[in-house]
């Protein structure tokens, strides 16, 4: 693990909500800008370039975000494979799985 991010606890939360924020207000102008401009579209009004901004500038935020927590070192990852475990070795077994019938 690299020095650019802090060492953690195993119980400590500190991290784990990285680009949170930015996905909510994401979110939130996702909503506003599509309310505003479902209600203009119904009500036979213009729909104006500050309801289309309101709902891109949203989408922009909420990209951001999930880049940001994509980016995130995934502690239980590093515990796994430091231990040994390999998590694909298990799907490769369950890919030949055959439900038995009943007859």
């Amino acid at each position: 693990m690299s020095d650019r991010y802090p060492k953690m606890s195993a119980g400590s939360d500190i991290g784990s909500s990285r680009g949170a924020i930015l996905r909510l207000f994401g979110v939130i102008l996702i909503i506003l800008g599509a309310l505003d401009i479902m209600l203009s579209w119904r009500g036979g009004f213009e729909v104006f370039s500050f309801h289309v901004m309101l709902f891109v500038t949203g989408q922009v935020l909420y990209v951001i975000g999930a880049i940001r927590r994509r980016d995130r070192p995934d502690m239980n990852q590093s515990a796994a494979t430091a231990s040994g475990d390999s998590g694909g070795v298990k799907l490769a077994q369950n890919r030949n799985f055959q439900p038995q019938r009943k007859q």
